[in-house]
């Protein structure tokens, strides 16, 4: 080896030990006392994705014979919004309740396999939900403290009986009307 390359080496050895001993020490804490307060309130927004996944039948229509399937064919993303509260039940284990409102739509497109037609259909929606999830948190090390959280998510969406061609429901096992 050259000379120069034998001083970056060493160089470059020299700060990865220095980064690695620093990153391990303590540090001045943000809010050090905001995990003693015993509840905590929040907001949030965001994006989903509204997707469904359509396992086609090949639905054929008894009175002309047609057979239909359907399909997504575009990105249904949508908007949420909604509070957070967190009651510290103790210093490892908090119960959260999320009440919370989506929005968004669905598109689907109807294709018929005997003729070629072609309908689609806007499904509008808006879901209530209220999450209730455990967190289930390890001792704080420095501003970091790492978490788990558990629960079941309640959902009603407010306008699903208002759509034409397609409905949604939570059991697969309803007949339509």
């Amino acid at each position: 080896m050259h000379r120069p390359q034998r001083y970056i080496l060493l160089i470059t050895a020299l700060l990865c030990a220095i980064c690695t001993v620093q990153a391990q020490r303590r540090r001045v804490q943000n809010k050090p006392f905001i995990d003693e307060r015993r509840f905590h309130y929040g907001f949030f927004i965001g994006l989903h994705d509204q997707g469904l996944r359509l396992d086609n039948n090949g639905y054929i229509d008894p009175q002309t014979g047609d057979q239909w399937v359907a399909a997504t064919d575009r990105q249904n993303f949508g908007f949420s919004v909604g509070v957070l509260g967190e009651w510290k039940m103790s210093n490892h284990v908090g119960l959260r309740v999320i009440p919370s409102l989506h929005f968004g739509s669905k598109h689907i497109a109807f294709r018929n396999l005997s003729n070629g037609k072609e309908e689609s259909q806007d499904m509008k929606s808006c879901y209530i939900g209220v999450p209730v999830d455990f967190k289930f948190s390890g001792q704080r090390f420095n501003n970091f403290r790492p978490y788990v959280i558990a629960g079941v998510q309640p959902m009603y969406d407010l306008v699903s009986n208002k759509q034409t061609k397609l409905r949604t429901c939570l059991s697969s096992n309803l007949s339509p009307n």
